[in-house]
């Protein structure tokens, strides 16, 4: 239940702008990746880089094969330079990286504070 209501939570900001929880649920394939030490690439449709997303689950799928399933939720917060955002945090979360994710151009975008990592996108799936 606690999760549920995280969904639809807001946080302002200092300018008392509300940082709203984007719906991630469903299922989502990598399209791109930008900047980082990988350079930007771009992914083709049916590639099998899959996140799945429950109201609690996490479920990652590479070439159709489930890898892992984590509980997430999702806080607004702010990143270390000061901007509002939403971070994902996992079961596993103690030794990630910060992660903040967006819903922009129907992709589902997800970076992190580490500037040589660069950011991926993913696109909804049915």
């Amino acid at each position: 239940m606690l999760v549920a209501l995280s969904l639809f939570a807001c946080k302002k900001d200092l300018a008392g702008n509300e940082t709203p929880l984007p719906d991630i649920r469903g299922r989502w394939e990598l399209r791109r990746s930008v900047g980082g030490w990988g350079g930007d690439q771009s992914f083709v449709p049916g590639n099998g880089t899959i996140l799945e997303y429950t109201n609690s689950l996490e479920r990652s799928y590479t070439g159709g094969r489930l890898q892992s399933t984590r509980v997430y939720r999702l806080l607004p917060d702010t990143t270390w330079s000061g901007i509002a955002g939403v971070r994902i945090i996992t079961d596993t979360a103690s030794w990630r990286p910060r992660t903040f994710v967006s819903l922009r151009e129907g992709l589902l975008w997800f970076r992190t504070e580490i500037v040589d990592v660069g950011s991926v996108a993913y696109e909804r799936i049915p």
